[in-house]
């Protein structure tokens, strides 16, 4: 449930604002959805993942790729879809370290006395 809602929210919300609004999400959606830190870090990280790599393809398709092996060519990286695989687990990491954070803040701070 999580996963379906971080990919949804952010898709959305990404169109908006900065990139980096995939934090909060995390932050709010894993207390409320994932049974464990585990489960919090693995269910953000492969959302953004996803997500990231999927509209990166998305765009760099139609244009068969020029942009994103340009960029790579800059970073000194083999091919394109090294770029879109680091791009990918870059924002995985940001989003499941926020989701880690955020479940355990919310079960330290507000738990049942």
């Amino acid at each position: 449930m999580a996963f379906l809602l971080i990919i949804i929210i952010s898709l959305v919300l990404q169109s908006f604002f900065q990139w980096w609004i995939i934090v909060p999400i995390s932050f709010f959606i894993c207390p409320l959805f994932c049974r464990s830190g585990k489960s919090a870090f693995l269910q953000s990280f492969l959302a953004i993942f996803f997500l990231w790599v999927i509209a990166a393809l998305y765009l760099s398709v139609p244009n068969n790729h020029i942009l994103a092996s340009r960029v790579a060519q800059m970073l000194k990286l083999n091919s394109w879809w090294l770029l879109l695989l680091i791009s990918g687990v870059s924002g995985g990491l940001i989003s499941g370290i926020s989701g880690f954070y955020g479940f355990y803040f919310f079960k330290i701070n507000f738990r049942k006395i």
